[in-house]
């Protein structure tokens, strides 16, 4: 692509994420009275889906997540070149030395580009690893794509997908840290079973912060790759057989009808 055709290009690009911005703020500013009638209603959830910001929830999560398990370095946003490189130690963590796991049962295909891993609205682009110190503790980083490929450019509906890539990068770190699947140690471990724990954690963490469109993606990617033959078939039948699909309450359900006096 040349200079002119990327300078148009961003230019396009520009005018979708104000469009975007435009719609979204236009949509948030219903918010207050929507929250307040939904919950007046007994909207059970403290989290609505797009009235509430998956941006600060995003932090969140990576704060909880790194009050929880001590040895988490960081959850790192990170661009493509770096997300394509995946160096750990331009990311601070040349004291560490990185966990490399062997598995005997490991897939072939593993690791490879997927029907899953590759959706046509959202690209879900998460990566966790395992270190030890010098100490002998044992560390975790995780990485997500700060810019995943989308047909939404504005941030919000970015963040929407990276609550989901980073609730299944903090079930690996949670697995690492309690030995669920990964014998850090001897450097073993079960990737199909860790897959599916981790994206098992992902839709349990996603349920109950009631990030519901993130929730319903997910079950459904995973449960539609169920009949593939492949690693992520297999992944995807151990999750749908552990996990029943959660009924998570949809704040706009709860405005619909005439409002009383007490509403009005």
């Amino acid at each position: 692509m040349g200079s002119k055709e990327k300078a148009k290009e961003k230019a396009r690009i520009e005018r979708q994420r104000e469009r975007e911005r435009e719609g979204f703020l236009e949509f948030r500013a219903k918010a207050p009275h929507a929250k307040r009638l939904a919950k007046h209603r007994g909207f059970p959830l403290q989290f609505y889906d797009y009235l509430d910001s998956y941006e600060e929830d995003f932090y969140c999560l990576v704060a909880e997540a790194k009050q929880r398990h001590p040895g988490l370095v960081d959850v790192h946003e990170v661009d493509d070149k770096t997300w394509k490189n995946h160096s750990w130690q331009k990311l601070g963590y040349d004291e560490f030395e990185q966990v490399l796991f062997e598995d005997d049962n490991l897939p072939g295909d593993y690791g490879q580009l997927s029907r899953f891993a590759a959706p046509a609205e959202v690209e879900i682009a998460g990566f966790a690893s395992a270190f030890i110190a010098r100490d002998g503790s044992v560390k975790a980083g995780v990485t997500i794509k700060r810019n995943p490929r989308s047909r939404h450019v504005y941030k919000e509906f970015l963040y929407a997908a990276k609550c989901i890539a980073l609730c299944h990068e903090l079930g690996h770190v949670y697995d690492y840290f309690h030995s669920i699947n990964f014998d850090i140690p001897n450097r073993r471990a079960n990737i199909i079973e860790a897959e599916a724990f981790a994206n098992d954690f992902a839709l349990t963490t996603l349920a109950n912060r009631g990030h519901r469109q993130g929730y319903n993606m997910l079950f459904d990617a995973l449960q539609s790759a169920v009949p593939h033959d492949d690693y992520m078939g297999s992944v995807s039948r151990l999750v749908m057989a552990r996990h029943p699909r959660r009924e998570i309450p949809d704040w706009s359900d709860y405005l619909a009808g005439e409002l009383t006096s007490e509403e009005r």
